[in-house]
């Protein structure tokens, strides 16, 4: 195990549970302090930094388990999938999966840390390929593919002009809206 690790399978098991078993939101922020409480429990620290990375997760979790909201609409949560690849077998977990009026899905994958950028966002792509390319080969049409980078959340407002504003929560400052797309 890792910090990234402890944390990311505690948060997606809450959402998971929020979204297939219909639980109460209120589990992010117990699992917040719960994962934060196993980090400390088993010796395990955040990485050295220039400024505190535990603090501002802490920060930026709880404000995303504060303002989180179930979906709405047909979800599916840690799908199985298995990739054929010239007889290579790729298999693994799916996030959340929503499944569209037209019988396409959307991908999406929860992330707890950092933004990709640069090289990054190509390299870490690549996961959600071989998502895609799983449920196409199964016959499922897949309609798009995202991230969704939880401790960036913000409140979205749309405008009747077609302006949208993304407000940060908890005091998260963004360098523009693009900071903020999934």
């Amino acid at each position: 195990d890792n910090v990234w690790n402890v944390l990311g399978s505690a948060t997606h098991d809450a959402l998971e549970k929020i979204v297939r078993d219909n639980a109460d939101t209120s589990i992010l922020k117990k699992s917040v302090k719960d994962s934060l409480d196993t980090l400390d429990f088993i010796g395990l620290d955040f990485p050295k930094s220039n400024g505190d990375m535990r603090g501002n997760w802490i920060k930026n979790m709880n404000g995303f388990a504060s303002h989180y909201q179930k979906p709405d609409g047909k979800f599916e949560c840690e799908k199985f999938f298995l990739l054929d690849v010239d007889g290579i077998k790729i298999q693994g977990y799916i996030d959340l999966i929503e499944h569209n009026e037209d019988g396409s899905v959307n991908i999406y994958d929860y992330k707890t840390s950092s933004l990709y950028k640069g090289d990054d966002i190509d390299k870490h792509g690549r996961q959600l390929l071989i998502y895609a390319m799983a449920l196409e080969q199964e016959g499922i049409k897949v309609n798009k593919v995202a991230w969704l980078f939880l401790k960036y959340a913000g409140k979205k407002k749309e405008f009747k002009n077609g302006n949208i504003k993304i407000t940060p929560v908890e005091g998260r400052k963004f360098e523009d809206d693009s900071d903020y797309q999934c």
